[in-house]
């Protein structure tokens, strides 16, 4: 009988485990911690991630000499380029790219789930906001 409780307590364990990493992993936490974070420099580099993920492409650029490194999504790759300057505005979901030429492109930082906009972690001010950001 003590054999069969540990077992049930062990599946509950694993259960309540499963439970709570779903539950983070649905969070939309991250979202707002990066659209919270500003961010301007100019691409130094860039380098397609992996051959799997080719609408993902790492882009290095310098901020106040600090090198930084952020992951962009599909259709920013062919863009960006070295030399461009990037501007991420603190709380503002939109990506600016200046190009040396001066032309300014403005471009969604990042897509807005319905869930996340019904999420009760979700900012309130940010609830209607971004609406062309929402899938």
């Amino acid at each position: 009988m003590a054999k069969r409780n540990k077992i049930i307590l062990l599946i509950a364990a694993f259960g309540c485990f499963i439970a709570i990493m779903l539950y983070t992993s649905t969070s939309p936490q991250k979202t707002v911690d990066n659209i919270k974070r500003g961010y301007s420099g100019i691409v130094v580099s860039k380098q397609q991630i992996a051959e799997r993920k080719s609408h993902l492409t790492d882009i290095y650029f310098k901020d106040d000499g600090v090198n930084i490194s952020e992951v962009f999504r599909q259709g920013l790759d062919g863009i960006i380029e070295v030399g461009d300057s990037i501007i991420k505005p603190k709380n503002d979901n939109y990506l600016y790219i200046i190009k040396p030429g001066g032309k300014k492109e403005a471009f969604i930082y990042t897509y807005i789930s319905e869930s996340y906009r019904n999420d009760f972690r979700w900012p309130d001010e940010w609830k209607e906001k971004w609406p062309e950001a929402s899938r």
